[in-house]
């Protein structure tokens, strides 16, 4: 009987205070908000153009890898019927630390015109045992209200888009685009992904 209640004791225990990092449950989850210095920044990375040179060599390895070449930068795409997206993968001969952060908040400013919401904007630490994660995340969904109000169609444009902007250790990891399209009546049909990286990589400054 006391080996039994001293092995319960040692469950609940284990539990409260487990000796390994739960690897799944984020230490910190928070609303992504940039700080006043990173505002300056991102202006200025706009300002002195210094996204033109990114964006256009994102694009250069996005349609080299389209055609199963080899790029200069790490990408890759996925398609299939409901998801369609890419990650860019940090390289720092060719990007500086805060590229793909400026890069997930200038993907997120173009859409906003779209007629998309900004749904969540989220940040999460979490202790993988062997790394700290840093995860940022935009979700963006198309405006739904005004149709739904007056039951017509809503109009699903490019789908609910994902934008995660990934640390490992405090240091720039990958950026993650993602699409995921309705298959409901309730939703027109989703316009094609590969206008919406046309949008994204359009040189406009």
């Amino acid at each position: 009987m006391f080996l039994y209640m001293a092995s319960f004791f040692e469950q609940i225990i284990k539990k409260l205070l487990p000796t390994q990092p739960n690897t799944h449950q984020p230490l910190v989850t928070e609303v992504l908000k940039r700080s006043q210095a990173q505002l300056e920044k991102y202006n200025e990375w706009q300002s002195d153009q210094q996204h033109l040179a990114l964006i256009e060599s994102i694009a250069k390895a996005y349609y080299l890898r389209q055609q199963n070449m080899k790029p200069d930068l790490s990408i890759h795409i996925f398609e299939s019927p409901y998801a369609n997206g890419f990650a860019i993968t940090y390289d720092e001969q060719h990007m500086g630390k805060n590229d793909l952060m400026f890069l997930s908040d200038y993907f997120k400013d173009m859409l906003l015109p779209l007629e998309y919401t900004l749904k969540s904007a989220q940040r999460e630490i979490t202790d993988k045992a062997t790394y700290i994660s840093t995860v940022e995340r935009y979700y963006l969904k198309p405006e739904s209200k005004q149709a739904m109000s007056e039951g017509k169609l809503i109009n699903q444009l490019y789908g609910n888009l994902l934008l995660e902007n990934v640390w490992v250790d405090e240091k720039p990891s990958y950026l993650k685009v993602l699409s995921t399209i309705y298959a409901d009546r309730s939703f027109t049909p989703a316009l094609k992904f590969d206008d919406l990286v046309q949008i994204l990589f359009q040189l406009n400054q």
